[in-house]
């Protein structure tokens, strides 16, 4: 077993700790060996093939309406009580781990009955029984909701006879019922049996209290009064200390771990509950399988490390860079098996929750741009902005202003006459060209990328739904640059190339009257960034304060929000988090620098 120290528990960091820890102990009974480098290779191998999207419609095979039909047939079958048992458990192994299995009348067909992650947990399993019988399989039955999968073998040498029966009416049985679990106890490859009771029982799965271990999944639990099957070792939950299990028999302490143990129900299988898998489709859907308990397996054992918390998280992210460019190519892999794909789901979910509350999303995110720059084609070009222009203020736009001259000497009627005469004089501002700059000439570089590097990096810059300012950060910039009639021509500033696209400075703001200042940043077609300038003066500092903590503490929002203040200005900083990773990423020149 595996535990936490009490003094590393902290926060929301350890919260998704215990969560990990606990759905590994959930998992499989399956014991597996397979070295580090033999997985990479493989899942590497894995991240070649073709992915198939898309599933295409086939009619059933009359052979398999007849097995199903022999499977679900109604007539009731005698139980034998004197049947053997052990002839009957099947000890599965192979390159990659152990496990279980037992040979079981479906209905009137001979099956092996197993779970679905010990014969996906294992490559090229071999199945034998007792007397070292190899048996081979010839088609899987698999459960699109349990973890469950009926093989049908070929029968030869007797070896479909004497088999254990389903019990056909699970009602009949009540908590407390002696019953004993089969099976290959951690892959040992003997037969053992553990007696216990059944303490619960569900629609899908039943409890008991028989100690099964690793190893034993996909044996069978037997009612020993009945000899019957009424369930398959499929699962434990080893509970942590917790107040509100106190004084229950779920009560875990560091002295006794209370651990639940579950065994999948198969007497009230359907036939509509049932895919039909071949091997070749299993041992496709075995490798992403894999991937993700692989990675599931590296984290229990760096959290159960002695190592300090940041050394843990400096260990994740180096996991991290290694495996989760993998799951991304799982996630778009179409599972043949319907129960997998939801196992895959609920794990990819769990590790995404964990990977947010360790904070270090930016650190995959970051991996994967990097991953797409490292292959790219990239040029640059020149860029060069001329300064904008306005009309002059100085000559209101005439390039000329008026040399006023007095004459007092002219003297008429009942008064003095003042003489103004004027003059055309060249306007010192705008130098008689009747305009002024407000902004400076820029030169620049810009990069040229082909359009699926373009595509690939833009997929990353996803648009949050929160908007920051009336802007979608992360928004495409057909929808953004024109979002607000406010930004108009004459209002911008200045405009400036960046390798990735360009600046907009714009005067003001649409929304808020004291800003002075808005930047826009858009990279690769999207928004990156929003930077408000307001005057720091009066109370508007802590209003900004107020204003960014009340509405932009979302931890998992694509964007992160800042405010400084400098030379007699507060500024608004509202950034997409891919843009400091473009911002680093190195120059096509020198490959190691930053533009």
């Amino acid at each position: 077993m595996w535990f936490i120290k009490q003094d590393q528990l902290n926060g929301v960091y350890n919260m998704f700790r215990s969560i990990i820890k606990y759905s590994i102990f959930t998992m499989a009974f399956c014991t597996l060996f397979l070295s580090a480098d033999e997985v990479d290779a493989w899942l590497d191998d894995n991240g070649k093939e073709k992915v198939t999207v898309g599933k295409t419609k086939t009619e059933i095979p009359p052979e398999i309406q007849e097995e199903l039909h022999k499977m679900f047939q109604k007539e009731s079958q005698e139980t034998d009580k004197n049947v053997n048992i052990h002839a009957n458990v099947l000890i599965i192994t192979g390159n990659g781990g152990s496990g279980s299995g037992f040979k079981a009348k479906i209905g009137d067909l001979p099956m092996i009955v197993s779970n679905a992650h010990v014969i996906l947990g294992i490559r090229d399993p071999v199945i034998k029984d007792l007397e070292g019988r190899i048996y081979k399989p010839e088609r899987i039955y698999a459960s699109k909701t349990r973890d469950l999968v009926l093989i049908k073998y070929l029968y030869e040498d007797g070896n479909d006879k004497g088999l254990l029966n389903i019990v056909p009416l699970f009602n009949r049985f009540k908590n407390g019922m002696a019953v004993t679990a089969y099976g290959n106890s951690l892959g040992g490859g003997v037969i053992t049996e553990t007696p216990g009771t059944m303490i619960g029982a569900g629609p899908e799965q039943i409890e008991v209290t028989t100690k099964i271990v690793p190893g034993n999944s996909g044996g069978p639990i037997i009612c020993n009064a009945t000899k019957e099957v009424i369930g398959i070792a499929t699962s434990m939950q080893i509970l942590h200390r917790s107040e509100e299990l106190t004084g229950t028999r779920y009560e875990s302490n560091w002295l006794k771990v209370a651990i639940r143990r579950f065994a999948v129900r198969i007497d009230n299988l359907t036939p509509e509950d049932l895919e039909v898998l071949s091997f070749n489709d299993y041992k496709k859907d075995q490798k992403s399988s894999l991937a993700i308990e692989t990675f599931y397996r590296r984290v229990r054992k760096i959290l159960n490390s002695p190592s300090s918390i940041p050394a843990q998280k400096s260990k994740l992210k180096e996991l991290c860079s290694r495996f989760v460019p993998i799951l991304e190519k799982i996630d778009a892999y179409q599972w043949k098996s319907s129960y997998l794909k939801k196992e895959y789901s609920r794990k990819r979910e769990e590790i995404n929750s964990f990977l947010k509350s360790i904070r270090i999303e930016d650190e995959l995110l970051a991996a994967k741009i990097r991953e797409i720059w490292s292959t790219a084609e990239v040029k640059v070009k020149k860029i060069h902005i001329r300064g904008k222009t306005v009309s002059c203020k100085k000559c209101n736009g005439s390039g000329l202003i008026k040399d006023e001259k007095e004459n007092r000497e002219s003297e008429r009627g009942f008064g003095k006459r003042l003489e103004v005469t004027f003059s055309g004089k060249k306007c010192p501002v705008c130098n008689g060209t009747r305009r002024m700059k407000i902004s400076n000439d820029i030169n620049g570089e810009q990069y040229i990328l082909q359009e699926e590097t373009k595509n690939a990096l833009r997929k990353l810059i996803e648009p949050d739904k929160k908007p920051f300012n009336g802007f979608t950060i992360g928004g495409a910039l057909a929808d953004e640059y024109k979002r607000f009639d406010y930004y108009t021509r004459e209002r911008l500033l200045q405009r400036s190339p960046t390798p990735f696209g360009a600046l907009l400075v714009y005067e003001g703001n649409h929304q808020m009257k004291s800003v002075s200042l808005t930047l826009m940043r858009f990279s690769l077609g999207r928004l990156t960034q929003v930077l408000i300038t307001i005057p720091d003066e009066e109370n508007n500092y802590q209003l900004a304060r107020q204003y960014v903590e009340e509405n932009f503490s979302n931890e998992n929002a694509h964007y992160s929000v800042f405010i400084s203040r400098d030379d007699g200005k507060i500024f608004i900083n509202c950034n997409h988090k891919a843009l400091p990773i473009l911002l680093k990423l190195p120059g096509p020149s020198n490959r190691g620098l930053a533009l």
